[in-house]
């Protein structure tokens, strides 16, 4: 099973798969801006679709089966002959140029003005695919608008942990994949979710004294309604209501802008002994507001491609900045939302995400270097290859190893997992640790007899061994939380904590204690959830949510045992 073009795999080489792009039928239109006249072109447009590249940007296949260069290419394609009958014909360039300099740099006014596209687009479209994939499994559970957004929050914290490694700018489904980033990383993976239950997002930076000033948190302010949400996405919590119920394992009522302003009460619940939370309601006062989003998620190119979009393809790619012509801008739609509550002017776009999708594209030498060995696990197993060596040497042995190309079971698994194929991920994490010492051989060739095993695993060079491990390490903490994302409180609990004992120097090890406590504390078990909480050092950037929880944890552990002894 090695990595090969989704296209050769169909028997479609990139060429007819062009081909097929430009003559499929049986997709309409769906626009969201006026459209204008038709033009006379020498070709039925009605033919032309965004389909095929569409599947081909799906999560579980692009840059997996299909080369990341690919599918711009066949964008433009069908941009040339389809865009400018799909863009909204009262809205002026120039105009827009000129509302959007404010806001952006010359370079991001280009971007956003840009006709054509380019492989970070195709990149975006992708992200946007999977954030639609999850937003639309966690919407069915729920007809609360509130409850959905929590719940997404909830699946960025579990799935993206807070490290201190930021050597190479990596965009958002890299991030997600590798399970790690910074709070700002977060803050657009859950941005990202949220826009595609059509909820607006931006950035609250209250204002701290200079001192304090690393003390700050990266606070996202969900719109609902006519309320702001508040989420910590440095330390992992909703600001939570001051009705939250205690009895309940997770924060659940998040707090409003407003509730904030008019309380400092509702930000002392976050208070630690000896750690008080950085901010006053005082501090929020003269808050900066930034609009969450990048140059894509604004251009024109991507408004004729969401309006090209087949009727059932749902996903939310297009969002105009400003309001020009028949625009409704999202500055102005936020500019509403916090009239009353904030000085409007202090209103910004926080261009984190364009950043890192630009630095993405253009990683130094040393980065590349950088990447390859962050994603290098994702390629195992790299399966053994034995050859009989006819007239081995005195003390050589009598075969030759030689591994063949990976075959990406991490990669795909960890992707399943992401897009909520929870199942056949955990089947696929279970194969990897059992290569950790072996890796398999391929199909039809000589399987390993049992009596040579462990003569052959001792002839494993030390690369490969540490790769097989990395992955083994890695399926192991995946598959805990894939059970935690199924249900499975109990046997995620056990395997996090099976983590933890056994995996000396790994990743994950305070986020592997944080998730087992929460596990056992959704299974019912408080005060052994409570004691995993206990186990993070106060210099992690866990620490805070884990006293948070412990506190409420251990409370409801002590009203148990009053209970029984009652």
């Amino acid at each position: 099973m090695t990595s090969r073009s989704r296209f050769t795999a169909c028997g479609l080489g990139p060429a007819l798969f062009a081909a097929c792009l430009l003559t499929s039928s049986g997709c309409s239109n769906q626009p969201a801006t006026k459209a204008p006249t038709a033009t006379t072109k020498a070709v039925d447009k009605k033919q032309f679709t965004v389909t095929n590249t569409l599947a081909a940007l799906h999560p579980t296949e692009f840059e997996i089966g299909v080369p990341r260069e690919l599918p711009s290419g066949e964008l433009n394609a069908w941009a040339e002959v389809m865009l400018p009958d799909l863009i909204d014909p009262d809205v002026d360039d120039a105009k827009l140029k000129t509302a959007l300099q404010p806001y952006l740099n010359e370079a991001a006014v280009d971007r956003v003005l840009r006709r054509l596209f380019v492989p970070r687009d195709s990149v975006e479209v992708r992200d946007a695919l999977w954030a639609r994939i999850i937003a639309e499994s966690v919407a069915k559970t729920t007809d609360s608008e509130l409850e959905r957004v929590v719940k997404l929050f909830r699946f960025v914290l579990q799935n993206l942990h807070v490290l201190n490694d930021d050597k190479v700018p990596l965009a958002l489904f890299d991030r997600m994949q590798l399970g790690f980033g910074q709070p700002k990383d977060r803050a657009w993976s859950f941005a990202s979710l949220v826009q595609q239950l059509k909820l607006n997002s931006v950035i609250i930076e209250p204002t701290l004294p200079e001192a304090d000033a690393a003390k700050s948190s990266v606070i996202v302010g969900v719109l609902i309604d006519s309320d702001i949400y508040l989420f910590d996405m440095t330390i992992g919590l909703p600001i939570p209501a001051l009705d939250d119920d205690p009895k309940q394992a997770q924060i659940g009522k998040v707090a409003t802008l407003k509730q904030v302003l008019g309380s400092d009460e509702v930000l002392r619940q976050l208070d630690l002994e000896g750690n008080p939370y950085p901010y006053q309601s005082a501090h929020f006062k003269t808050s900066k507001v930034s609009v969450i989003g990048d140059t894509s998620l604004w251009s024109r190119r991507f408004e004729a491609l969401q309006n090209g979009m087949a009727k059932d393809s749902t996903a939310v790619i297009f969002q105009p900045l400003v309001s020009v012509g028949s625009f409704e801008g999202v500055i102005d739609l936020v500019t509403t939302a916090v009239k009353d509550l904030l000085p409007t002017e202090s209103i910004s776009v926080w261009l984190y995400a364009d950043e890192r999708r630009e630095q993405r594209e253009s990683l130094s030498t040393e980065q590349l270097a950088g990447l390859k060995t962050l994603f290098d696990p994702f390629q195992a197993p790299r399966p053994l290859i034995i050859r009989p060596i006819a007239e081995p040497k005195a003390g050589e042995a009598p075969v030759s190893l030689e591994f063949g190309k990976g075959w990406n079971y991490l990669l795909v698994a960890r992707t399943e997992q992401l897009v909520g194929q929870t199942g056949d991920a955990i089947s696929k994490y279970l194969k990897l640790q059992g290569w950790s010492r072996l890796p398999p051989t391929p199909p039809k060739a000589p399987a390993v007899p049992p009596e040579a095993e462990a003569e052959v695993a001792r002839l494993i060079p030390g690369d490969i061994q540490q790769l097989h491990a990395r992955a083994a390490e890695l399926a192991l903490f995946w598959r805990a939380s894939s059970q935690l994302a199924n249900g499975e409180y109990g046997t995620a609990a056990s395997d996090f904590e099976t983590y933890i004992t056994r995996i000396e120097g790994g990743l994950f090890p305070t986020q592997a204690r944080y998730l087992a406590g929460l596990s056992t504390a959704l299974d019912g078990r408080w005060g052994r959830a409570a004691a995993f909480l206990s186990r993070v050092d106060k210099n992690d950037p866990q620490y805070p949510a884990a006293r948070f929880l412990m506190r409420r944890w251990k409370a409801l552990a002590d009203a148990s045992d009053a209970t029984k002894k009652n």
